[in-house]
């Protein structure tokens, strides 16, 4: 276990509206352990938080249980982001932007089957993409489409935060140059990059799965395929940057990840 799960007792005690969520999440068998993370790992001890109390506690505890989605390993983790950063575990569960969010979010029952189908969702997402990439001499490889030459060039399909009622997808494309590569990510990152936690294309159970599909292909039409066609060379590239193509953007190592304000 993590050195950050060594220190005990840091309280307070759960709210009524935590203790109930909890309730909903786990199993009866897993209950008291869930509680006993929260309460002596997920509290006073959380950066900036020693003076809050359980009602203030909540964002941060719901933030905690709905990254869990029921499941005690999850919810260790979610405690330990919470632990070294409790902005991210926000971001991540969508509780950053909104400080009544986390009222909001009612869990889903323990023991009730998953009302989404990932990775089916994933295959059409596919299905989608390939009408755009492969008249662009694009090949699938499991989750990556890819494209040699002078610039090799990707897009890979990747699934986010995923729970019995919602999961999120993302693009991440590349375009593999030297000396400096550059990476996009989609939908795209804003520029604010304490953000990132809540980007990404988010589908519900009983959302449109049409509506999922047309916003990715409209992104990749709209972002992807112009670099497609244009960054077929190192010099095209450079030229990029020299034109502002990739501003704003920030450096990492050999790449540049380009933003959006």
């Amino acid at each position: 276990m993590s050195l950050l799960f060594r220190k005990r007792a840091s309280g307070p005690e759960l709210s009524p509206e935590t203790l109930r969520r909890v309730d909903i999440l786990f199993p009866p068998e897993d209950r008291e352990r869930a509680k006993a993370l929260l309460y002596e790992q997920c509290g006073a001890n959380l950066p900036s938080l020693g003076k809050a109390d359980m009602y203030q506690l909540e964002r941060f505890r719901f933030a905690a249980l709905k990254y869990s989605d029921g499941n005690l390993l999850m919810l260790e983790s979610a405690v330990e982001l919470a632990q070294l950063d409790w902005r991210d575990l926000l971001m991540a569960t969508g509780f950053a932007n909104d400080v009544e969010a986390h009222r909001r979010w009612e869990p889903k029952p323990a023991g009730e089957p998953t009302e989404i189908d990932p990775p089916r969702l994933v295959a059409a997402i596919h299905d989608c993409l390939a009408v755009v990439l492969i008249p662009l001499g694009f090949e699938r490889q499991g989750d990556e489409w890819r494209r040699s030459g002078e610039v090799p060039q990707s897009l890979n399909v990747q699934t986010g935060l995923t729970s019995r009622t919602d999961v999120r997808f993302f693009l991440k494309v590349t375009l593999d140059a030297k000396p400096v590569g550059v990476m996009l990510h989609l939908p795209r990152l804003l520029a604010a990059i304490k953000q990132l936690g809540e980007q990404g294309y988010i589908f519900r159970a009983g959302d449109s799965e049409e509506a999922l599909y047309e916003a990715i292909v409209r992104d990749v039409n709209r972002y992807c395929v112009p670099w497609f066609r244009r960054f077929i060379s190192a010099s095209e590239v450079q030229r990029g940057f020299e034109d502002g193509t990739f501003k704003p953007h920030v450096r990492l190592q050999d790449q540049a990840l380009v933003l959006v304000f």
